[in-house]
């Protein structure tokens, strides 16, 4: 499983990723996000070991490709005198919430059994990551509207 995983997050960081435009880099992070959760829900959900193979390698796709788009974000919006620490944090944060993950995660399969906790570690970011594009999606309508008002007050 791990193996699958593993595989497709290389597959997701070297074939997919480079094809979001610069504009898309945070909605195609979150969009992967998604995607990643889905995978692993998908794959607890599964009772037959090859298709819960195919979902992981699903969801390593898209965790490789989210991967390459927030370091990508990070380098594109952080300035070059900021960028060692912003990246340091990120990391940072991402190492210690994968500690906390598998801590929480032995003892959700301890309490559930392996395919329940599965499903729930996917549909937990998949949820956060749903939210966030819908944020992110207001955010943009709310900052185009804001623009053409401004343009049309300007053009009188």
């Amino acid at each position: 499983m791990l193996s699958s995983w593993t595989l497709g997050m290389a597959v997701g960081a070297a074939a997919l990723a480079h094809r979001v435009s610069a504009g898309m880099l945070a909605a195609g992070a979150l969009v992967a996000v998604v995607l990643q959760g889905a995978g692993l829900a998908a794959s607890g959900l599964s009772s037959v070991l090859w298709t819960a193979l195919i979902f992981f390698a699903f969801g390593g796709v898209a965790h490789g490709a989210k991967n390459a788009l927030l370091r990508t974000l990070i380098h594109e919006r952080v300035p070059d005198a900021l960028r060692g620490r912003a990246f340091a944090a990120y990391n940072g944060a991402r190492n210690g919430a994968e500690l906390g993950a598998l801590a929480i995660g032995g003892v959700v399969v301890g309490v559930l059994g392996a395919r329940p906790a599965l499903l729930v570690s996917g549909i937990g970011p998949a949820a956060i990551g749903l939210a966030c594009l819908l944020l992110l999606t207001m955010r943009r309508r709310a900052a185009a509207a804001a623009t053409h008002h401004t343009a049309e007050v300007m053009t009188g």
